[in-house]
């Protein structure tokens, strides 16, 4: 059942934003946990296992990878939004937004869980900051605006 009215494209935005304000909670617990676990990063589970360098740069390739494809996504998600106002059916489209949003958080989070099983397995502490800068920024640009969902006044840029 399709609806007409304001809710259904307010209930869609609220959700993408709850999604959005929710994902990072699994990551942070697992950084707390892997912080924990290894004292800091004093010593990894798995010492020896790997070449810190190369996990570092394996991290940085998923990273860049990651982060670039968030982008594109966030692009494909504003340009749908776009198309579907030209047409004159905000909002109609809010589905395929979030759905690309979705994709994009999931790629940022790859990195961001690589990094802590880094410090997990291997005590690289560094990653991790470096992966909480990664994602907190890629979360602030694709994070959900209003206008997407065909809403109109809510005093936020999305372009």
């Amino acid at each position: 059942m399709e609806s007409t009215g304001s809710a259904s494209p307010r209930a869609g935005y609220a959700t993408a934003r709850a999604i959005a304000f929710s994902l990072p909670a699994g990551v942070f617990a697992f950084w707390a946990i892997a912080w924990f676990l290894t004292e800091g990063g004093a010593h990894g589970q798995a010492e020896g296992a790997l070449d810190p360098e190369l996990a570092f740069w394996i991290w940085g390739a998923v990273a860049v990878g990651g982060f670039g494809a968030a982008l594109f996504l966030r692009a494909r998600a504003v340009a749908i939004a776009e198309e579907a106002a030209r047409a004159g059916v905000r909002g109609e489209r809010a589905g395929e937004v979030q759905s690309r949003l979705i994709i994009a958080w999931a790629l940022l989070e790859t990195q961001a869980l690589l990094a802590g099983v880094l410090l997990l397995a291997l005590g690289l502490e560094q990653v991790v900051l470096y992966a909480a800068v990664v994602y907190l920024v890629g979360l602030a640009l694709t994070f959900p605006r209003a206008e997407w969902w065909g809403i109109e006044g809510s005093g936020q840029r999305g372009g």
